[in-house]
């Protein structure tokens, strides 16, 4: 499912920069699918072998953090022209200016590594019934067949969809695969050696997988990082690692795991994210223009 996953990330260039890149001029239709990609989470809960387990996403009620953080995350994702899973696809490609991100952004989850935020728990998701599934479901097949109507790539919104289902499959094996889970469980447990989150096993070859996947196709020539570039990818992931800690991880967590389970700090953090990112491109605009 990994190595699936890596390929189908690839193929279809999902990225949140791109999707609001193209909000922007006017072409909303990348980021809603990339939006909704996650809420393939209920169409597999009701075949699932352990629903119980699958129905495990925490719920977070509204709290200015989740904003905050998402809107610190958005910058930095605008500022690297790569939201979570596009940096790892670049890095994946040979782009060793993704190096610096990672770093960065692992700096950036360190700063509040030792620091516990009061949030509040909405209703538990367990408490959905098949009645209350049902409409959910009709009500994506529905949004999906009129996404697919009107837009003339359907092929690349069926790619982004298709991640979204296999992405909730490997979370009912692995909960916490996703890149921002494994970035965040490194750095917890080298600030906090007692903590023992360190990932497991199958954890580190899920995440190297999804690298191979990724890895498929043209791929970058190796170029030697400069001074200035690393600063500014270091500088750009240390917002998104900043951002991440906030918000309860990257606009990966946010879209695959709080946004399924309806959490409203999640949907705050989405609309941050999306914020950060506007502000970035135009200020990246604005410094173009000015040279």
């Amino acid at each position: 499912m990994a190595l699936v996953i890596g390929i189908l990330a690839k193929r279809s260039g999902l990225c949140m920069v791109k999707g609001v890149t193209a909000l922007m001029a006017g072409r909303p239709i990348l980021l809603i699918a990339i939006l909704v990609c996650g809420f393939a989470f209920w169409f597999v809960v009701p075949f699932s072998i352990y629903p119980v387990k699958t129905i495990n996403y925490p719920q977070y009620g509204a709290n200015l953090l989740f904003f905050v953080g998402g809107l610190l995350f958005g910058l930095g994702a605008g500022f690297n022209q790569g939201c979570s899973v596009s940096t790892l696809t670049r890095l994946a490609q040979r782009d060793i200016r993704m190096l610096a991100t990672v770093f960065g952004w692992a700096l950036g989850w360190l700063l509040f590594a030792n620091i516990s935020f009061e949030l509040s728990l909405n209703y538990p998701v367990t408490n959905y019934t098949s009645l209350a599934i049902s409409p959910l479901i009709l009500t994506s097949c529905a949004i999906t067949l009129i996404v697919f109507m009107i837009h003339p790539k359907r092929l690349s919104l069926l790619t982004i969809l298709l991640f979204g289902a296999i992405s909730t499959m490997l979370t009912q094996i692995s909960p916490h695969w996703s890149p921002s889970h494994y970035l965040q469980a490194i750095t917890y447990t080298l600030s906090n050696p007692e903590l023992s989150s360190w990932p497991t096993m199958s954890e580190h070859l899920i995440i190297a997988l999804l690298l191979i996947g990724m890895s498929f196709g043209k791929k970058h020539s190796f170029i030697a990082i400069t001074k200035k570039q690393f600063i500014t990818h270091c500088s750009a992931g240390i917002l998104m690692g900043i951002g991440a800690s906030l918000a309860l991880g990257g606009n990966d967590t946010q879209v695959l795991f709080a946004l399924p389970a309806l959490s409203l700090g999640g949907m705050l953090a989405c609309f941050g994210i999306i914020g950060g990112i506007m502000i970035a491109l135009k200020l990246i605009t604005l410094r173009q223009q000015q040279k």
